[in-house]
């Protein structure tokens, strides 16, 4: 019996074989083996999954880290997600290890640093060109951790995209993460035109490619979760906790160092204006500053 407590939208009982449940344990098996079989020299399995919006690829992608920390394993996620990022925020793109199991929902990756490159749009389609060279810049980074550490190659990277429609745009994009994360997986959920154009590309001859099929259960995104992180990252919101690693770090920031900043801006740009200035503005900040503890700012960096 399961029980359910909580503010629900829909609860039912589905009266179809799970699968989607099986395909996954398999899948699960499958990269099991292959981390199994993998050497310091050889990587571990590199997955990519692809698929329409709200097709379930996030959902996968949890899955398979969680069988992968339960058996002993450091697999790192990426996320290309640009509109519904689970790593960083939204805008943007990230990587961070898996050491433990995920929660499916909430502010999971309390566990490890991240590595995340800003993008500054929620669409891909946007600015094709930055997201290509903010791939990139995440792809080096992370070659660079995982190379020195022969568990983390051998756990390997499951990467998680933006929803694709079956366009040449999306097949391109594809093409471009498969070669900046040397991906040798690629797992199509339920599209057989998407699997079809890719088991035609030549360049993705060396990739297994692997239609699973959609659950029955996804349903559409809605924005709260977006807004969450984002309130999560900025504000001790309740659910989060005070130590979570969306807070933004708190930096104390004294009146003298404004003072030294301000004489050193004035007197770069005009030296007889600058020292007048500076007086000004130091009479007015040591008066300000009496008996008036230092401010702090936050900053998400």
């Amino acid at each position: 019996m399961i029980r359910t407590k909580g503010l629900l939208t829909h609860v039912y009982i589905t009266k179809e074989k799970p699968a989607c449940m099986i395909a996954h344990a398999n899948v699960h098996s499958a990269l099991e083996l292959q981390r199994m079989n993998s050497s310091n020299n050889q990587a571990g399995p590199r997955v990519l999954l692809v698929g329409a919006a709200d097709s379930g690829k996030t959902t996968l992608a949890q899955v398979l880290l969680n069988y992968a920390a339960r058996s002993g394993w450091t697999p790192h996620f990426v996320d290309l997600d640009v509109s519904q990022n689970s790593i960083v925020l939204p805008g943007s793109i990230g990587a961070v290890q898996v050491h433990q199991p995920l929660a499916l929902q909430g502010c999971p990756w309390h566990f490890s640093p991240r590595i995340s490159y800003f993008y500054g749009h929620t669409a891909p389609t946007t600015s094709p060109e930055i997201y290509k060279k903010s791939i990139n810049g995440l792809a080096a980074a992370l070659q660079a951790r995982i190379g020195t550490n022969e568990k983390a190659n051998r756990s390997g990277i499951i990467v998680n995209t933006c929803g694709l429609p079956a366009d040449s745009f999306s097949h391109d994009m594809v093409l471009h993460i498969s070669e900046q994360f040397a991906i040798n997986i690629l797992f199509v959920i339920g599209s057989d035109r998407l699997e079809a154009g890719f088991l035609e590309e030549k360049k993705l001859n060396h990739v297994k490619i692997i239609r699973v099929p959609k659950s029955g259960g996804v349903r559409a995104a809605s924005a709260h979760p977006i807004f969450t992180i984002i309130h999560c990252f900025f504000l001790f919101r309740a659910g989060c906790g005070t130590g979570s690693v969306f807070s933004a770090k708190i930096t104390s920031i004294g009146y003298s160092s404004c003072i030294l900043l301000c004489v050193c801006v004035c007197v770069c740009v005009c030296l007889p204006c600058g020292v007048f200035f500076s007086l000004v503005f130091h009479t007015v900040f040591l008066r300000l500053s009496r008996g008036v503890s230092p401010t702090c700012a936050r900053s998400p960096f």
